[in-house]
């Protein structure tokens, strides 16, 4: 039950950001969120709090510090792939 962009276009965008968490805060990555932390998060592509902390794995902290840094992310890669999708229909017929 994947909605969203998909795993691979959402996971490289959390990895960088969590990257970048991790040169600013100056943290270990798994403390910050570990790959199949961010996986899961690519996976359900959250769009609310309360969606994020439904994601196994993550803690309240993590939702709490981080949260609304992960759904903005998120919502970048979507609303990317949205306007990419609209301007050509999702579905093709294929011509037989």
């Amino acid at each position: 039950a994947t909605r969203g962009p998909g795993i691979d276009r959402l996971f490289t965008p959390l990895k960088n950001w969590r990257n970048a968490v991790v040169e600013r805060e100056g943290l270990d990555p798994v403390v910050v969120a570990n790959n199949q932390l961010l996986k899961e998060i690519a996976r359900s592509a959250p769009a609310t709090l309360d969606e994020l902390r439904a994601i196994d794995g993550i803690r309240n902290w993590q939702v709490e510090r981080y949260g609304d840094e992960i759904l903005a992310v998120v919502r970048e890669v979507v609303d990317e792939a949205a306007r990419a999708g609209s301007g050509r229909g999702r579905r093709r017929r294929r011509r037989r």
